[in-house]
């Protein structure tokens, strides 16, 4: 009798004792992931600021090409060349708006970092839940 009294303690003893490290690992990942979408925000503010930068540039460069053509004698070669900087920056601004929407979608998106931490925390929740039964 007592040693089945004292295996069915040792049992339960043995489940706590598991779900307590399935929480402990659940916990890491949820840790892990939420660096990992930090240091993706990160990415993506650089991305942000390059786009910015270059943006300001373009957007310079047209107020620049609007004053040469209001001048009488305005030089063809600058118009040129303001042309030539405004036709290169285009593309880029394009390929950083499409990174910086990819890295959002890989945050925000369907099965995405946020959903990922939320399904974690929702197993976690459930151990936790499970554990106070055991």
């Amino acid at each position: 009798m007592f040693t089945f009294i004292l295996s069915l303690f040792s049992i339960r003893w043995k489940q706590k004792r598991h779900i307590d490290h399935k929480l402990r690992v659940t916990q890491k990942k949820i840790w892990d992931i939420e660096f990992l979408r930090l240091n993706l925000r990160q990415q993506r503010e650089g991305m942000r600021m390059e786009h910015d930068r270059i943006k300001e540039t373009v957007d310079a460069t047209n107020v620049r090409m609007e004053a040469e053509k209001k001048k009488e004698d305005s030089d063809k070669t600058i118009l040129a060349n303001l042309e030539a900087l405004k036709k290169r920056s285009e593309p880029d601004i394009k390929q950083l708006q499409e990174q910086m929407n990819g890295i959002e979608q890989q945050i925000e998106g369907k099965g995405g970092i946020n959903e990922t931490i939320q399904g974690y925390r929702s197993v976690s929740q459930l151990l936790r839940e499970y554990r106070k039964q055991a």
